[in-house]
């Protein structure tokens, strides 16, 4: 319980032609948007056509005073689309949801996420994510995913968080005099995640997952050859972007003792 009554939280989401994930991610939901340390709560819908989305959207918005749902005629995508909704949130912290989401314990996730935003030089706190084995490496072969920890207690230290839940101090946004921005070229999906941690890690700051109890996710939009499309090409942008910054010499001469005290799984380097 907040005793001081403030308001420290601004939740959002995206949402698109996702009528019964999202029905199911609010009905879960319900028990953290109750909670008086939430201000408000913002819904990006990115162009739906689908009436029983819209009609649930307008319903959920009766039924919370705290939720504005905001109805876009076009789909700006989720780099856009979440840039949007950043630049209007007024919380201290700022909880990014994807609509396929559950949340499966509201209190505890709010509790040891900001026992892990105060650890030292923490920007980012997620639900799933992992590293790049050659990191400052960008190729996206390079990525090993890692299991949140058992421990619902315990955080894990990762490159890069999964934009499925995203939590953060509004503070670190450009928009709020800091260093962090989404960036818009990412779209329509894809990268905005993972460039969102690459500016973070460059400035020495640290991203971490959230151990298993608090909320879960179940991938949606993953199985379609257009996604597998989008993917390559969003992934291009990433090199174009970060390989200059990095340079030649990260990517070829690395120290080997510094990869083998710092990741021991990985095998024959």
């Amino acid at each position: 319980m907040n005793i001081n009554n403030k308001k420290m939280f601004s939740i959002v989401m995206l949402t698109y032609n996702n009528h019964d994930t999202f029905k199911r991610c609010i009905t879960t939901m319900t028990p953290l948007i109750l909670d008086e340390r939430v201000e408000e709560v913002i819904i990006l819908d990115n162009g739906s056509h689908e009436i029983s989305l819209q009609k649930l959207l307008k319903s959920t918005e009766l039924n919370y005073n705290k939720i504005r749902v905001i109805y876009s005629s076009e789909n700006l995508g989720i780099a856009k689309g979440r840039k949007y909704l950043y630049d209007l949130c007024k919380g201290e912290y700022i909880l990014s949801f994807d609509s396929d989401v559950v949340i499966v314990n509201a209190p505890l996730l709010i509790d040891n996420f900001l026992k892990a935003i105060k650890l030292d030089k923490m920007y980012l706190v997620g639900g799933g994510g992992g590293n790049h084995i050659f990191w400052p490496t960008i190729f996206r072969t390079d990525i090993n995913n890692l299991p949140a920890p058992e421990k619902n207690d315990e955080v894990l230290l990762v490159d890069e968080i999964a934009g499925w839940f995203h939590g953060f101090r509004s503070s670190i946004l450009v928009k709020n005099g800091g260093p962090i921005y989404m960036d818009e070229q990412f779209s329509p999906f894809w990268g905005e995640d993972s460039d969102f941690c690459y500016q973070i890690k460059t400035l020495g700051g640290k991203c971490c997952i959230l151990g298993q109890g608090s909320l879960g996710h179940a991938w949606s939009s993953c199985d379609k050859k257009e996604t597998y499309a989008n993917i390559e090409e969003q992934w291009k942008k990433m090199v174009d972007k970060w390989y200059p910054k990095f340079g030649k010499t990260y990517m070829i001469d690395f120290d080997e003792k510094f990869y083998i005290e710092n990741y021991p799984y990985v095998k024959d380097i």
